[in-house]
């Protein structure tokens, strides 16, 4: 994130730049329902409900100059947050083998908001004037997925015949 403020009309100038970088670990618990699960194409749905770890840590600069006077601005972001996370799938899956299939998955994950917060100041000719920073972000995202599932343990064996009557 930059910018650049030239020439403001009272021959003065500006700059600014920084970043923000937000990481995050989940810990799901996922229910799946296939429907047709002895057909080829086997369509499915699923839900999952768990809690997101959510970290977030940003930093910006910028200079306003007016001459004669220059006004310089810090911001320092570094926030953690434990959020309730929850996602919907939807997909269908080939069978290739009787243990083996592949899936086509759409899904979308969603947390509560997490919040950050921070600090920053602003400073000239020598004064420095302190603030704090803080707000909260929409947190969710959908995602189109491939997958390999291989069952493991034999297919079930229906039983054998009733013998005939004699």
């Amino acid at each position: 994130l930059s910018s650049a403020l030239p020439g403001l009309g009272l021959g003065g100038s500006g700059s600014g730049n920084g970043n923000v970088t937000v990481n995050q670990t989940t810990v799901m618990a996922n229910a799946y329902y296939d429907f047709w699960a002895d057909q080829a194409f086997t369509p499915y749905v699923g839900a999952g409900v768990g809690v997101a770890f959510v970290n977030v840590t940003g930093n910006s600069s910028s200079t306003l100059g007016v001459p004669p006077i220059s006004i310089n601005g810090n911001t320092n972001v570094n926030s953690n947050s434990t959020q309730f996370a929850y996602q919907y799938m939807m997909g269908v899956g080939y069978k290739i083998s009787p243990n083996l299939r592949v899936n086509l998955e759409g899904r979308y994950f969603g947390t509560t908001q997490p919040n950050f917060q921070g600090n920053g100041s602003l400073s000239a000719g020598g004064a420095s004037l302190p603030f704090g920073v803080s707000g909260s972000f929409p947190n969710n995202n959908f995602s189109v997925m491939a997958s390999l599932q291989y069952k493991f343990g034999a297919p079930s064996v229906p039983p054998p015949p009733p013998a005939a009557p004699m």
